[in-house]
C-alpha cells in the first residue's frame, strides 16, 4: 500500500508516510572508495587532458628516427579503498608509435600508495605523432582515465640516389692534369644535409659540395663525398684516374750554334740556354755530344765536331 504525505523539515504533515519521525540511534561507517590520480614529472595530469605538455611529460618533444624517448608516469591512489588497475593501453591515430612498459597488470594499489609505468615513443617517419593513454581501474567515477600524448620526429636521413662509377680520362692537352665532371645525386633529408668532398691520392684537397669539375692530377685519386645531418652520415666513394698519353715537348730549343776556335786552340767552350722544364713534366736532357747524358748547359767541343742535343 502506498502511503503519501508531505515531509517538511523532517516533520510529517498530511497522510501517513513511509517516513517515520523519531530519533536516529547508532553510527554510520565512514565511506571507503579508491580514487585514481596520475602524474607526470610530479605534476597531475587531468583525466581527459587533450593538450600534451612537457610540464607533465605528455609531450615527448622531438627526436631522430629510431631514437626512442621514454616518459614515466605515477598512478596514485588518493582514496582509502584498494585501487585495482586492470589494463593500460594506447589508442589513437599513431598508437603504434607508443608502447607501455614497466608495470605488471593487473595491479592493486592500496590507499595512499602508488605505482609507476613507462610510455616509450619510437618512430621512423617524419612529423608529429599523436595518441591517447588509457588506464582502466575500479575508480567509481574515473574507471577510464585517459590523456593525450605527443611526440615528433624532427629529422629525416639523407641518402645518395646516384653515386658515380670509377672514372678514367686523359690529361688535358699540354697539361699533366684534367678537369673532370661527374654527377652525384643526393636526397638531402630534413634538415638538409651538409655535403662535402675529400680527395686523396694523386690529388689532395677538400671542400663544400661534390667537387665536380675539379682539376685532377695524373694518377689515381679517390673521391669521397659525404652528406651529413643530425640523423645521418652517408658517403659515396669512387676513383678518378688521369692518364698522360702525350709526348713531352721542349717549348723553346736553341738554334744551331757556330763558334770560331781561338788562335792556338783546337776547341772552344760553348754555352746555351735551355728552356725551363716544369717539375711535373717528365722531360729531361737524355743525350748530348754523341750520347753523353746530362742537363749541363755547356760542354767542351773539339774543332770540327758537331754535337746533338736531344
Amino acid at each position: 500500500m502506498d502511503n503519501n504525505g508531505t515531509l517538511t523539515g523532517f516533520a510529517l504533515t498530511g497522510a501517513t508516510s513511509n517516513w517515520v519521525q523519531g530519533n536516529v540511534s547508532g553510527t554510520c561507517a565512514a565511506f571507503s572508495a579508491p580514487e585514481i590520480n596520475i602524474t607526470g614529472n610530479s605534476n597531475s595530469i587531468v583525466d581527459g587532458d587533450n593538450t600534451p605538455s612537457a610540464t607533465d611529460n605528455t609531450d615527448f618533444g622531438g627526436t631522430n628516427p629510431g631514437v626512442p624517448v621514454s616518459k614515466t608516469y605515477t598512478i596514485e591512489n588518493t582514496g582509502t579503498a584498494t585501487l585495482n588497475v586492470s589494463t593500460i593501453n594506447i589508442s589513437g591515430t599513431n598508437a603504434s608509435s607508443f608502447a607501455v612498459s614497466g608495470i605488471s597488470l593487473p595491479i592493486s594499489i592500496s590507499g595512499g600508495n602508488n605505482a609507476t609505468f613507462t610510455v616509450t615513443f619510437n618512430e621512423t617517419s617524419l612529423g608529429i605523432k599523436n595518441a591517447t593513454v588509457n588506464v582502466n581501474s575500479n575508480d567509481c567515477d574515473e574507471a577510464l582515465y585517459n590523456y593525450a600524448v605527443q611526440g615528433e620526429i624532427t629529422c629525416a636521413p639523407a641518402s645518395f640516389t646516384t653515386c658515380p662509377s670509377n672514372i678514367t680520362t686523359t690529361a688535358d692537352t699540354g697539361l699533366c692534369s684534367a678537369a673532370v665532371h661527374y654527377v652525384a645525386t643526393i636526397a638531402p633529408g630534413t634538415p638538409a644535409a651538409n655535403v662535402t668532398y675529400t680527395f686523396t691520392g694523386a690529388t689532395t684537397g677538400s671542400g663544400i659540395g661534390t667537387g665536380t669539375t675539379s682539376t685532377f692530377n695524373v694518377g689515381v685519386t679517390t673521391v669521397t663525398i659525404t652528406a651529413a645531418n643530425p640523423c645521418s652520415n652517408v658517403t659515396c666513394s669512387f676513383t678518378v684516374t688521369v692518364t698522360d698519353n702525350q709526348n713531352p715537348k721542349i717549348a723553346s730549343c736553341p738554334g744551331n750554334i757556330t763558334r770560331t776556335v781561338a788562335t792556338g786552340l783546337c776547341g772552344n767552350n760553348v754555352t746555351w740556354v735551355l728552356p725551363p722544364l716544369p717539375p711535373v713534366v717528365d722531360q729531361s736532357l737524355t743525350s748530348i755530344n754523341i750520347g753523353t747524358a746530362g742537363t749541363d748547359q755547356w760542354q767542351s767541343f773539339t774543332a770540327g765536331m758537331n754535337g746533338l742535343l736531344t
